[in-house]
């Protein structure tokens, strides 16, 4: 059964050499990357610092911090189109900028009907049959607390990695929602150079 996530948030991070500075709020507006309403409420947060060495503030609806190495920008609800378009076209405008990789990420906190399959999705996902069989005192059942599965491409017939491109998927108990599951997508790709490819690393990740 499908079902629909009752808080959520998405983020693009990426890794690289940046200069913090140059990402203000007024940066986005002469770039009509954001409006003037939105513009004003980052400059008026009380989040809001920009420094050469770390860039940070909020909207209603978004969230920036950059620092030398790493930038950020999170979303403060579902994934919209808005939100995929303001990260592409920061990106785009600093095309020079040495990144190195860039992260996907999705988080949803999910409400489950009972508590009943609260713990049926955790013995589905991580059976307790082996732990019950290490651990049989019955007052010190298992329980799932952090589960990450790892997906990379794989050449099986050589039985090697082809790609340092990989999807991380993470369970845990929702610490927001009682009996509910907090679940969070990673979809982490490499941008080392790339004979092949014409595109600066800033536009691949824009691309991406």
């Amino acid at each position: 059964m499908t079902r629909k996530a009752e808080m959520y948030a998405s983020s693009v991070v990426c890794l690289g050499a940046f200069n913090p500075a140059i990402l203000s709020p007024d940066w986005l507006q002469r770039n009509s990357l954001i409006g003037s309403q939105d513009a004003d409420l980052a400059r008026q947060g009380q989040t809001l610092i920009i420094s050469h060495q770390v860039t940070q503030f909020e909207t209603s609806w978004f969230a920036v911090q950059v620092v030398e190495n790493q930038f950020a920008l999170t979303s403060k609800g579902a994934l919209t189109e808005a939100f995929k378009d303001l990260a592409a076209g920061i990106l785009t405008l600093l095309p020079q900028t040495p990144i190195t990789a860039i992260g996907l990420n999705f988080m949803g906190h999910y409400k489950l009907p009972s508590i009943s399959d609260f713990h049926a999705l955790g013995d589905l996902l991580a059976p307790k049959t082996i732990w019950n069989e290490l651990f049989p005192a019955k007052d010190e059942p298992p329980g799932l607390v952090n589960l990450t599965v790892n997906i990379r491409k794989l050449d099986r017939l050589a039985n090697v990695i082809k790609s340092k491109d990989f999807k991380n998927i993470s369970v845990q108990p929702s610490n927001q929602i009682p009996h509910g599951v907090y679940l969070a997508f990673n979809d982490h790709h490499d941008l080392a150079p790339d004979d092949e490819s014409r595109l600066l690393p800033a536009e691949r990740a824009a691309s991406l």
